[in-house]
């Protein structure tokens, strides 16, 4: 009795699903459409026929393509279209692994049919290759990229034995300038650039709340414009001062201390006066600016000691020459006296 239930069990449920099915022809000859399975085996079309069967009325939009043939002078099964006058494209499958399958896209370029050129892959994790059959990130390309315009003001990228480039090309000097910029928390007027220009060289610029400030060896640049944590050279560097220079020592006003007190300073503080301590130094560092203006100031109150020296050394000469004048214009006189 069980059996038989179950017999109509199952004849009821087969009976509930449509199981008519129709083959590619018969779907073509109802318009291309049908809500009946469809039954489809394994087809190859080469050029404007199938092989083993009559070309289905409505896909002979597929004429001059093959698919799930091989492609010519290559590994791969795939699609390959073949124009009227040679040539042709192909579209390449492969397995790289136990499930994965990825893309290859081939090319004929000048060249008799059959003759495809390897383009570009798509592997089965996504990444996409162009010049390589291997990338190694989501877009890997060997070779030179050209961003931009067709003809001018287009920025070339690539690789020689010199390494990496980037190169900007224009018609004028605005446009062969690289610009290389971040904005601040997402703003679109908190910016920070990096300009390099052909005929301005390098310029690090700000707009807005932004910074520009530079760090070489290190990331705290401390709010400085410039910050270098190591050592410099260069053949020349200038400073130019927002401030005054410091020929207000030559002024008549100026109070010039006197040796002694500046003797008297240095016994006090251990340094000269106005000028920073060792221990400020390598607390705060210098100012180049300033101190060049305070080393100044102290070579000038130097040389004004030395022209107040030499004026009463030669004062002091004048006096001694005069006093020996007289002593000798005595003892002449004396003399004359005595030989008398």
């Amino acid at each position: 009795m069980k059996t038989i239930r179950a017999i109509i069990l199952f004849i009821i449920l087969l009976g509930g699903r449509n199981i008519t099915a129709q083959t590619l022809q018969q779907v073509t000859d109802n318009g291309a459409t049908t809500s009946n399975g469809i039954s489809v085996a394994l087809i190859t079309a080469n050029s404007s026929s199938f092989a083993g069967a009559t070309v289905p009325t409505h896909i002979n939009m597929l004429e001059g393509y093959r698919i799930n043939g091989s492609i010519a002078n290559t590994s791969h099964n795939g699609i390959t279209y073949q124009s009227g006058g040679g040539g042709g494209a192909a579209i390449g499958f492969f397995r790289d692994g136990s499930y994965g399958t990825g893309l290859d896209f081939y090319t004929n370029y000048n060249g008799a049919y059959g003759d495809f050129q390897h383009r570009m892959r798509i592997g089965s994790n996504g990444n996409i290759g162009i010049g390589t059959t291997n990338p190694l990130a989501n877009l890997h390309v060997i070779g030179a990229i050209r961003w931009g315009g067709e003809d001018t003001n287009y920025l070339y990228t690539g690789q020689d034995v010199s390494g990496a480039y980037f190169e900007q090309v224009g018609t004028d000097a605005d446009k062969s300038r690289i610009r290389f910029q971040t904005s601040k928390n997402g703003s679109g007027s908190n910016y920070a650039q990096l300009l390099i220009d052909p005929e301005n060289g390098f310029s690090f610029l700000n707009l807005g709340a932004a910074s520009s400030n530079v760090g070489i060896g290190t990331k705290d640049t401390k709010g400085y414009k410039l910050a270098v944590a190591g050592n410099m050279i260069a053949e020349s560097i200038k400073v130019q001062l927002q401030g005054s220079w410091s020929d207000f020592v030559f002024a008549d006003d100026y109070k010039l201390l006197t040796l002694q007190q500046t003797e008297q300073h240095i016994k006090e503080k251990g340094h000269l006066p106005g000028i920073p301590s060792a221990a400020e130094v390598k607390a705060n560092g210098i100012d180049l600016g300033e101190m060049n203006v305070k080393l100044l100031q102290k070579i000038e109150e130097l040389t004004l000691h030395l022209i107040k020296q030499e004026k009463d050394q030669q004062l002091n000469s004048d006096r001694q020459n005069s006093l020996i004048k007289k002593l000798i214009g005595r003892l002449e006189s004396l003399e004359r006296k005595s030989g008398q």
